[in-house]
């Protein structure tokens, strides 16, 4: 490892911290905002369904990843009927999740 990669990591920490501490005063600060408008019940709501959103699209998100790991097998194999069985996997998965999450409710 040289000099320059070791330059580079550190480069890049400090940024990431910067990030970081930029982050969590406009986190804090925000929340702070919301909190003095909503009074403490709706900020409770408020965060509840922020959560499930959160949720929900993790899962969303990880499923979208995941198929599109498949496509790109798909397309460098040149196999139409792979991909498109891979399609219509993800769509079910999609529709059968959105399916029961409304039944749930």
């Amino acid at each position: 490892m040289s000099f320059v990669d070791n330059k580079r990591i550190a480069k890049n920490t400090v940024v990431l911290y910067v990030r970081m501490i930029l982050l969590m005063a406009v986190t804090l600060y925000t929340s702070r905002v919301i909190l003095a408008t909503l009074g403490v019940e709706n900020y409770g709501i408020y965060s509840l369904i922020g959560g499930i959103i959160a949720l929900f699209s993790f899962i969303s998100n990880s499923l979208v990843g995941a198929m599109q790991r498949f496509f790109s097998v798909a397309l460098g194999q040149n196999d139409e009927a792979r991909y498109h069985r891979i399609y219509v996997m993800g769509y079910n998965l999609l529709f059968f999740f959105s399916f029961f999450f409304i039944i749930g409710r």
